[in-house]
């Protein structure tokens, strides 16, 4: 053949074929996905469990969805997150000992000051409405706890010290402060399900006078029953002899 003829075949023979790109793409596709896996240090596969929610992440294009189903979730690493949270219950306990937060002090309404020795704030996570930051437990917990601060102390200082002692007003309270709190946090896909009502704590010679206080108040109160008792036997007395 002619040098010609010979380049031409040549040619010819570099010249990728059509069968061969598509063998080619899916395996150059493979080793990048490989690639991709060994870098992110995970298997672009993750397993939710049934008591458990995930939240997928697309990075690339800035969008996210909720898998509330148990089950294996493909992602792409580098590209996509998958962060799995816990569907149960948790609490949030302020004030109440070893691993709590720090208790929380308020100024009442009569310039007073007290703080909540033990409360607990118990929530879930809205696999519907989640945000992406709030799915991690711990942020979770520390977005309840700052939004509880604010509100226990905003509700319950609208009262005086001497009426916080007493149960109704303390559990209405209380009530106003979940519903406002279940309120700010829908937002962030928390739902409010339990806010702890114990009675606040005061200084101790505050707590001294309040415990002289309901002694005083039964007493008088029995004082006042027993009046009441001696006034109708006096009428029981007075009718007896008037019917004799």
């Amino acid at each position: 053949p002619t040098p010609d003829r010979v380049t031409t075949r040549r040619a010819r023979l570099a010249r990728p074929r059509p069968l061969e790109l598509a063998l080619a793409l899916p395996l150059a596709l493979l080793l990048v996905w490989t690639g991709l896996r060994r870098l992110a240090g995970d298997g672009g596969l993750a397993v939710v469990a049934d008591d458990e929610a995930a939240l997928v992440l697309d990075l690339a294009r800035g969008e996210e969805r909720v898998v509330s189903e148990p089950g294996a979730v493909a992602f792409v690493p580098w590209f996509q997150e998958v962060r799995r949270f816990p569907r149960s219950p948790r609490e949030v306990r302020m004030g109440g000992g070893a691993g709590a937060a720090p208790r929380v002090d308020v100024r009442a309404n009569d310039a007073s000051s007290f703080w909540l020795a033990d409360r607990s704030v118990r929530y879930a996570l809205l696999p519907g409405v989640i945000a992406s930051g709030a799915a991690e437990p711990a942020f979770a917990d520390h977005l309840v706890e700052l939004h509880a601060r604010g509100v226990l102390a905003d509700e319950l200082g609208r009262h005086t010290a001497e009426e916080l002692v007493l149960p109704d007003v303390l559990q209405g309270a209380s009530r106003r402060a979940q519903g406002r709190l279940d309120e700010l946090l829908a937002a962030y896909g928390i739902a409010v399900l339990e806010l702890s009502a114990q009675r606040p704590r005061f200084d101790p010679s505050y707590e001294t006078a309040i415990e002289r206080r309901k002694v005083a108040d039964q007493t008088v109160a029995q004082v006042r029953a027993k009046r009441d008792q001696l006034r109708l036997e006096r009428l029981q007395r007075e009718a007896r002899a008037r019917k004799e």
